[in-house]
């Protein structure tokens, strides 16, 4: 009976032990970055990364659009000799707008 109760307990603890999901969940949330532009850096595009992978480049003066789940991630940009990033909260079906500037600036300007 001993072995029999000792499975069960281990099983018990194996299930308390099982790690919940963290992701948020909802609607996804609207994200527009922006690229402010400067005469110092206006030749070379800017590497927008999202969560450690390059998702496309922008212009001076450029922005994007597009959707992301809720919770946090980490946002960042490659332009010259700069290697930014930031973690941003991305809350549920809301609208963030982030300014992307020379200087390691990952800036939210706008949030709805």
């Amino acid at each position: 009976m001993k072995p029999i109760a000792g499975i069960l307990l281990l099983l018990i603890l194996a299930g308390c032990a099982t790690p919940r999901d963290t992701a948020s969940k909802g609607p996804p949330a609207q994200v527009t970055v922006y690229r402010e532009p400067s005469p110092r850096d206006s030749l070379f595009p800017m590497l927008f990364i999202i969560d450690g992978h390059p998702v496309f480049q922008l212009q001076p003066e450029e922005a994007r659009r597009f959707e992301l789940p809720p919770g946090d991630h980490r946002f960042g940009y490659e332009l010259g000799v700069y290697n930014c990033s930031a973690r941003v909260r991305l809350e549920p079906g809301k609208t963030a707008i982030y300014r992307l500037a020379q200087g390691c600036v990952i800036a939210l300007e706008d949030g709805s």
